[in-house]
Order: C-alpha cells, then sequence, then structure tokens
C-alpha cells in the first residue's frame, strides 16, 4: 500500500470524524431550539461518541437562550450527565459560561459552601465548579481524591458571593443528594477560602485475584 493511499485513508476518517462532530453539535443546538429536554439530554450523551463536548459548549456559550421552563428542567440533566459533561469538556470555566446560558440563573443569597479538592488544585487554585452546602459531602469527595492522588486531598470551606453562584442544583433537582451548588471559581478571592481538612495520600487496597473469584463466587451462591 503506498503513502498516497494510506493518507487518502486517513483524510477519509479525519473527514468522516468531523461530520459526525457537526451532526452531533447540531443535535445538541437544535434540541435547545426546540426546547425538548429529553432530546436534549439525549444529544448530550451523544457528544461522547463524537468527543465534540468542547465545540457544542462554545456553540451554547454563544447561542443559546432558552425560556425559564426549559431552564428549569436542566437541573436533572446536569445530575446525570453533569460529570461526563465536566469529563468531555475538560474546562469548568467554558462549562460555568454554558451553564448559565440554560440553567435558571441563582437567585439567591451569599452561601458557605464545602468542596473535597485535590491538594495540587487548591495549591493552583483551580478549584472545580462542584461545591456542597453539607460539610460531610465534601469530606466523602475529599476521601476519594485522597485516594487517586500523591498529594492527598483537603476539606474547602467557602464564603461564597451570590454572583459566584452559577445555580442551585439542589433547589432544581432535591433528589441529587449532594446538596450541589455550582460556583464559578473566577469570583472567589483567596480570602474567602479557607482550608479545615487534609487528607493524606491512602492509596485503596489491592484486590488480589483469589480474592476477587472468592468474592464472585460468593455472590452466585
Amino acid at each position: 500500500m503506498t503513502d498516497r493511499i494510506i493518507n487518502e485513508a486517513f483524510a477519509a476518517i479525519v473527514r468522516r470524524d468531523e461530520i459526525s462532530q457537526k451532526e452531533s453539535i447540531a443535535d445538541v443546538m437544535e434540541a435547545l431550539q426546540a426546547e425538548h429536554p429529553y432530546r436534549f439530554s439525549d444529544a448530550i450523551e451523544g457528544l461522547a461518541y463524537t468527543d465534540a463536548w468542547r465545540a457544542a459548549f462554545l456553540a451554547i456559550r454563544g447561542k443559546a437562550n432558552p425560556s425559564m421552563a426549559f431552564r428549569l428542567e436542566m437541573g436533572g440533566v446536569w445530575s446525570l450527565h453533569g460529570s461526563m459533561i465536566r469529563n468531555g469538556v475538560n474546562d469548568d470555566l467554558l462549562v460555568a459560561d454554558a451553564l448559565r446560558r440554560i440553567l435558571p440563573p441563582y437567585d439567591g443569597s451569599d452561601m458557605t459552601l464545602f468542596r473535597g479538592e485535590g491538594f495540587n488544585n487548591r495549591r493552583r487554585r483551580v478549584y472545580g465548579l462542584c461545591w456542597s452546602s453539607e460539610e460531610g459531602v465534601a469530606r466523602s469527595f475529599a476521601k476519594d481524591q485522597a485516594s487517586d492522588y500523591r498529594q492527598g486531598a483537603v476539606v474547602l470551606k467557602a464564603f461564597v458571593p451570590k454572583e459566584a453562584i452559577v445555580a442551585s442544583i439542589h433547589d432544581l433537582d432535591p433528589e441529587n443528594g449532594e446538596s450541589e451548588y455550582l460556583v464559578d471559581r473566577r469570583f472567589l478571592k483567596p480570602a474567602m477560602i479557607t482550608v479545615i481538612d487534609r487528607l493524606p495520600f491512602t492509596p485503596r487496597p489491592l484486590l488480589r485475584i483469589s480474592d476477587y473469584l472468592n468474592q464472585v463466587s460468593g455472590d452466585d451462591d
């Protein structure tokens, strides 16, 4: 096979992927325009197959302007797809901007909120989007973070001004269970944030093959 044939085949794959990405972005924007929450949820899930996350959320940030009735349905969509969205876009600031266009604006007061955060993120002040009004929820997430990162994790307590709060998922989806608020870190000043605990790195216990087989065997009994 010549280089020319290989290059043409690769170019065809690239074109096919670009078409798929454009189609998946169009699905998202059409669902927004139609104000159909279930179609929008399916279209968001479809982005996982084309890896068009960033382009789709740039489009949402630039063009979305749905009604309040549609926005009120989006809490459940975030609860369902929020982690996938954050991982796919990999840019909490862009996600925050886009969510301000499709979620009801927060109209409450300043809040005291908590977050479990990796120590390195704390050191660099790149706090994540999801915070909780419950300290216990933040501690649970910090414990998970401490098992994933060599530098461990911290539990943060922050005085969060209302303009920093993108939305209250707790109010939109009370069954969310995490008392969740979405916070734009660009509005947080260093003096607003306190580290109330630090958790050292705690590696997860290794599961031996024999233990796994015994566990599976026990599940079948």
